[in-house]
């Protein structure tokens, strides 16, 4: 507890603790359901996070929460609890059940148990007419017992020993264990038809099925963003004899926000600028750009209906080029210059 973190528009609050520098705009829809922004501002010195956690303390002006996202803002979070003592970590506690039995397990539990069940009824049955048949055949009850101690006992111990049997035999041990066998088995045949199954019992359910619906793509992904193509203009200025790498690697250094989209630039433009910039501005949902003053210049970075404005909606062009990347599944971003800060 007492640690520091910065955190920037984009990000996803790890800890609970409450906000001492800066001003936030964060979504808490993960913990209340409530899709609308809420304003956070730096609390005064001695100000600690709510040992009873309410709804009004989601809203309130200071505390922030593990879960949340960062749509907007920069600040520093004092950190008070982490991991299964957070809100976050507490409903996922609350929220765990014990994972149930599959429908074959289930089954078989119940055909296991009847099994068993006529086992032992079985092996009584027979134990006692096992016994019976000794004084039948000794001429009845009276005369079995004449016959002595040792005679009786050895009769009770074979019709014991052969219920025992009879209950070893009949109680199905070895059952869950070939089931197991048997479901591994198919796994096994379903990873050569290039299906790979995540839990045997998996296997089970799939037996039943008529018809599967499925909306993925069949494609399997890094998880990680990186550039895949970039595609100069010749609208920025030659004459300096800068290219367009040098420029968008000065602007790729000069920013600071951990997000995926800059990771995969900062990894693209790896150089050693000179240039250092005058002003940093950081990327916001409401602008849809992040930006960087280099002198008299602005470089902006950010979504194409934004840094291209009116040029965007034309077909001929820019527009059109940008549709056709976008409708491919890339995520398409704009590099502009500009003489001063764009409004």
């Amino acid at each position: 507890m007492g640690d520091k973190i910065l955190l920037q528009s984009g990000d996803k609050i790890p800890a609970d603790g409450i906000l001492i520098d800066g001003d936030l705009r964060v979504d808490n829809s993960a913990l209340n359901g409530e899709a609308e922004e809420c304003k956070k501002f730096a609390a005064e010195e001695g100000v600690r996070l709510a040992e009873e956690i309410t709804g009004e303390t989601f809203v309130d002006k200071h505390s922030l929460f593990r879960g949340a996202v960062v749509f907007d803002g920069e600040g520093v979070l004092d950190v008070s609890r982490v991991g299964l003592k957070t809100m976050m970590g507490k409903m996922a506690e609350e929220m765990q059940e014990d994972e149930p039995d599959s429908p074959l397990k289930v089954k078989l539990t119940k055909l296991a148990g009847q099994i068993s069940t006529f086992g032992y009824i079985g092996a009584i049955v027979i134990a006692v007419l096992y016994l019976a048949y000794f004084i039948f055949s000794a001429g009845g009850v009276s005369a079995y017992i004449a016959l002595g101690v040792t005679p009786v006992i050895q009769d009770i111990v074979r019709a014991v020993s052969l219920a025992v049997v009879i209950i070893v035999c009949a109680v199905p041990e070895g059952l869950p264990l070939m089931i197991s066998l048997v479901l591994m088995q198919n796994t096994k045949k379903m990873l050569d038809h290039n299906v790979l199954v995540r839990k045997a019992e998996g296997i089970e359910t799939a037996g039943s099925l008529n018809i599967l619906f499925s909306d993925k793509t069949g494609t399997i992904t890094e998880n990680v963003m990186c550039v895949k193509e970039m595609i100069p203009t010749g609208l920025y200025n030659k004459g300096e004899g800068v290219s367009l790498e040098e420029l968008l690697g000065d602007f790729v250094a000069a920013q600071s926000a951990d997000n995926s989209t800059m990771e995969a630039m900062k990894s693209y433009f790896t150089k050693n600028t000179k240039t250092k910039a005058d002003q940093v501005i950081p990327f916001t949902s409401a602008s849809k750009y992040s930006g960087a003053l280099f002198g008299e210049k602005a470089y902006v970075l950010g979504a194409p209906e934004f840094v291209l404005r009116d040029d965007y909606d034309r077909e001929e062009g820019f527009g059109g080029e940008i549709r056709k990347y976008a409708s491919r599944g890339y995520r398409v971003l704009v590099f502009g210059i500009y003489d001063g800060v764009p409004d």
